[in-house]
């Protein structure tokens, strides 16, 4: 669950492919460059080394179903936090 107006910053898993299904809510989610809108249904597929990042635009939480897929069984989940560059 993503708490009202707050977002889980721009990150890469490069052992994990995962794949976010929306609950309830809206939000957005952005993947390399491409951002888009999210809401209950959606369904958002995420490969290794996309760089990716979820905001909630609203005032009632955001819940997903996240089901991740790790490269081989002997990797675990990891997360490397990722700094993106502004666009001036």
């Amino acid at each position: 669950m993503l708490p009202p107006n707050a977002s889980i910053g721009p990150h890469v898993h490069r052992e994990l492919e995962e794949f976010y299904y929306v609950l309830h809510g809206q939000g957005a989610v952005t993947v390399g460059a491409e951002t888009a809108s999210i809401k209950d249904g959606d369904a958002i597929p995420l490969r290794l080394g996309d760089i990716n990042s979820f905001t909630n635009t609203t005032q009632e939480p955001l819940e997903f179903l996240i089901v991740g897929i790790s490269r081989d069984k002997t990797h675990r989940l990891d997360n490397v936090d990722v700094d993106i560059p502004s666009s001036k």
